[in-house]
């Protein structure tokens, strides 16, 4: 088993590096552990910065699609019909696995 990441809220930082804080309960916003320190793909701040948002929003996704599609809905391929129920099954399982 794999373990659980940082509980969300997750928040991105400001100024050169694009760094992603996850949420330090009961601590000051100033002590929130670091989940991706730092997230640059180069030269292009506006690419490293929606990156650094995604990777924010990524426990807010999880959680939705967990919502969306409860736990054994689906599991036996009688949905995959459906748009997007396959992806959303492959995509937890990504995040868990």
């Amino acid at each position: 088993m794999s373990a659980k990441h940082t509980p969300a809220p997750w928040r991105t930082g400001s100024g050169a590096c694009h760094t992603v804080y996850g949420h330090a309960v009961g601590r000051p916003r100033t002590s929130d552990p670091v989940v991706a320190n730092c997230y640059s793909t180069g030269d292009n701040s506006k690419e490293d910065a929606a990156n650094a948002r995604l990777i924010a929003a990524a426990p807010d996704l999880l959680e939705a699609l967990k919502a969306l599609l409860p736990e054994g809905w689906g599991k036996d391929d009688t949905m995959d019909h459906m748009p997007g129920v396959r992806l959303a099954r492959l995509a937890i399982a990504k995040a868990e696995s």
